[in-house]
């Protein structure tokens, strides 16, 4: 676990690092982001999928995959027609900054427990955390309590996806499928949203 913590927490504290002493840099964040796409669909289409399909068959495999790519979006359009506005409350924006980490950390700590494509998909979330944690961290006020919550937000999603495989044996061969469709969605949904001149009020301290 110590691998996929580490692999984890030094791009976001690198992140940190950026928004605190360097600022938002656009001209770096947009590629920065696609390189993460394309690396997060390599990995799910040559590594994640084949190895989940071997178990549980192609169908099954895809439809994980899928159930991992929409849940994200289903949730949100929920929470929009109960009437929650996600992106114009410093307080929910700032809970959903908090949840997108730790699903990364969720995918990283998963991956490495069932060592599937364990760097791979801690790659791609790395070359996408740098760019989008500095870019919150300016947004968000660059508080040192938003960057305390950013690291521990991650580090729960690590320890939970590690512990998963344990604690449920049964999810073992639907997971890798359901991560790459989760950070497949994750790094589609970064490009629309956390872009600049997009920006979120700071929440209060």
């Amino acid at each position: 676990m110590l691998l996929a913590l580490l692999g984890a927490l030094i791009p976001v504290a690198g992140g940190i690092a950026v928004g605190w002493f360097v600022g938002e840099r656009e001209a770096w964040m947009g590629p920065a982001r696609v390189l993460a796409l394309v690396a997060a669909v390599a990995v799910a289409a040559l590594v994640l999928l084949p190895e989940s399909a071997e178990t549980v068959g192609w169908v099954g495999s895809l439809g994980a995959f899928a159930a991992g790519l929409l849940a994200p979006w289903l949730l949100e359009l929920g929470a929009v027609r109960a009437g929650l506005d996600l992106h114009g409350s410093s307080a929910l924006a700032l809970g959903g900054v908090v949840l997108h980490q730790g699903v990364d950390g969720f995918e990283i700590g998963a991956s490495h427990a069932l060592q599937a494509g364990a760097w791979g998909v801690t790659v791609a979330i790395a070359i996408h955390s740098v760019p989008l944690v500095s870019a919150l961290v300016v947004e968000l006020g660059g508080s040192w309590r938003i960057a305390v919550l950013l690291l521990v937000g991650t580090a729960v999603g690590v320890v939970v996806g590690f512990s998963v495989p344990g604690a449920a044996p049964g999810l073992v061969a639907w997971l890798p499928p359901i991560v790459a469709g989760l950070l497949v969605h994750l790094l589609l949904h970064d490009l629309g949203h956390w872009v600049p001149g997009h920006r979120h009020e700071p929440p209060e301290s």
